[in-house]
């Protein structure tokens, strides 16, 4: 890639390109290098000028940042996980309170007195009579609340 650069360089053109290498203790090391022709009077290349500058912190330093970034999202995300399960929790806990306060008044607001006169007997289902006497009871509180 280098040897590629530097025939390009030969032939006018500025280059620069970013390489990894490895320094003599073994650590890997990043490279933003360019190579500039430089021209005589006659507009031939008379040499050309490589320099190499070491970009390892600043890849380190971007990487983190794009890390930290990512961590940010995440917390973000858990962040408005917790404050809509916060929010359902509090809606769904005002349901049961309103259920729960309104079971406490119709417990409140029901007395069933018996009062038959006839010894009569009468067939019925239980459950269907159970259900009209809840019907009963309900329009009663229905005729209640509107007075």
């Amino acid at each position: 890639m280098i040897k590629n650069a530097i025939q390009r360089a030969l032939k006018g053109e500025l280059i620069r390109l970013e390489t990894t290498n490895t320094n003599e203790s073994g650590d890997i090391k990043d490279l933003d290098v360019s190579i500039k022709p430089i021209f005589n009077t006659a507009r031939q290349i008379e040499f050309i000028i490589v320099e190499g500058r070491d970009i390892t912190n600043l890849k380190q330093a971007e990487f983190e940042k794009r890390d930290m970034a990512v961590q940010l999202e995440k917390a973000q995300k858990m962040e408005a996980m917790g404050t809509l399960a916060g929010g359902i929790a509090h809606d769904f806990n005002n349901i049961l309170s309103s259920i729960f306060g309104y079971t406490q008044l119709a417990e409140m607001t029901i007395d069933i007195q018996v009062n038959i006169l006839s010894k009569s007997m009468v067939l019925a289902d239980p459950t269907q009579m159970h259900q009209v006497i809840m019907n009963l009871l309900f329009n009663i509180r229905e005729v209640l609340d509107a007075e």
